[in-house]
């Protein structure tokens, strides 16, 4: 399999429990709390989407420039070179 088949499963099924989840929460706090629903999927709507964006974007695109460093090793002495050499200078 790619890595962009398992990106596009791994969003679908991010979102499923984000749906599922949303959906939980909402009945929980309008039966327990009587607070309005459409509040609640705002606010926890704007947090599921904040986290599933920080913790999926180095997943889902290994390959875009920003993270190039990582997976190659070149990249990795040179930033290490500059390091000890700034931290060797002082």
């Amino acid at each position: 399999m790619n890595w962009k088949f398992l990106a596009k499963m791994k969003i679908l099924l991010g979102l499923f429990i984000a749906y599922l989840t949303l959906w939980s929460q909402a009945i929980i706090l309008f039966l327990y709390l009587k607070i309005n629903v459409d509040t609640v999927f705002i606010v926890l709507g704007y947090v599921v989407c904040l986290v599933m964006t920080l913790i999926d974007w180095r997943w889902i695109y290994p390959h875009s420039e920003e993270w190039r460093w990582i997976r190659n090793p070149a990249y990795k002495k040179i930033i290490e070179e500059g390091i000890n050499n700034e931290n060797s200078s002082g």
